[in-house]
């Protein structure tokens, strides 16, 4: 069963992005060959060819919304191999960033276990745990969802299984 799980960094930073893709997404491939600024613009001020770019200005702009996803070839190869399927970080319009990885795994405690490792690596203190849905683009309705969130869930940093 693939399950995404969100957890949302006040701190929208190179080295929070940086410790998110080097702990997470080492092998990953990212899914996008170039990626514009504003997302989804018609016209946009800036096209980049890699998420470490996009990233830099993301950051220099914090009420700026953005996607940006990775995928792990090793799952294709192998996925009855691989836990981690991709990886995805989010900008919100309001200043934060939320880290999300979708994995395959049914075992609730093993799922809590990476939701709280996720929290530890960007520093978030909010999480939840859902099923192809992406995560809201303001922190206040991301902590809508995780108070809604049925378990396993991160709340004010502590963990609820």
């Amino acid at each position: 069963m693939e399950i995404d799980l969100y957890v949302l960094t006040l701190e929208r930073s190179n080295e929070i992005a940086s410790e998110f893709i080097n702990t997470w997404l080492a092998n990953f491939s990212e899914l996008a060959s170039e990626y514009e600024f504003p997302q989804y613009s018609s016209k946009p001020n800036f096209i980049f060819s890699s998420a470490v770019e996009l990233i830099e200005q993301l950051v220099a702009n914090p009420n700026e919304p953005h996607a940006i996803y990775w995928k792990n070839p090793n799952f294709w190869n192998n996925p009855k191999a691989e836990i981690l399927k991709t990886g995805m970080l989010f900008f919100t319009e309001d200043g934060a960033m939320i880290a999300g990885l979708t994995l395959v795994l049914t075992e609730t405690l093993e799922i809590a276990r990476y939701l709280q490792e996720l929290g530890k690596t960007i520093w978030g203190n909010f999480g939840y745990t859902t099923f192809e849905e992406p995560p809201p683009i303001t922190v206040k309705e991301f902590i809508r969802n995780v108070n809604v969130a049925s378990s396993p869930k991160l709340f004010e940093g502590s963990l609820i299984t």
